[in-house]
C-alpha cells in the first residue's frame, strides 16, 4: 500500500476544491441567465397578463364574494330597514359584514366536501 504524501494529498483537495468552483460557476451563470430573462420587460408584462387571466377566470369565488356582499346588504336592509337610530345603524353595520362571512364559510365548507 503506497502512501499519501501531504502535498499529493494537498493536490487532490485542490483539484476538488476546483471542480466545485467550476460547478457553482456554471450554476451561477445559469441564474444569471434565467433572472435576466425574468426582468425583461415583455415577460414582466406577459406575466402580469397571465396573473389578471387567471383572477379573473375564477370565476366561481368572484361570484360567490358577489353574493356574499349582496346578501349582506339585503339582510340588513331587510332586518333594519330605514331606521335614524345610531344604535340601530351600529348593528346593522355589524350584520351586514357578518352575513357575507358566514357565506363564505358555507361556500368554502361545500366546496371542500366536492373536491
Amino acid at each position: 500500500m503506497k502512501r499519501i504524501s501531504q502535498t499529493e494529498l494537498l493536490d487532490l483537495k485542490i483539484l476538488e476544491l476546483k471542480k466545485q468552483q467550476n460547478l457553482e460557476l456554471l450554476d451561477l451563470k445559469q441564474q444569471i441567465i434565467y433572472t435576466k430573462e425574468s426582468i425583461k420587460p415583455s415577460n414582466l408584462i406577459k406575466e402580469g397578463f397571465t396573473e389578471v387571466y387567471h383572477s379573473v377566470t375564477n370565476k366561481n369565488n368572484l361570484m360567490a364574494n358577489a353574493v356574499a356582499i349582496l346578501g349582506g346588504y339585503f339582510t340588513r336592509k331587510a332586518i333594519l330597514g330605514n331606521s335614524d337610530s345610531f344604535i340601530k345603524k351600529i348593528a346593522g353595520s355589524i350584520i351586514q359584514f357578518a352575513i357575507p362571512n358566514l357565506i363564505n364559510n358555507l361556500n368554502t365548507k361545500t366546496d371542500e366536501k366536492n373536491i
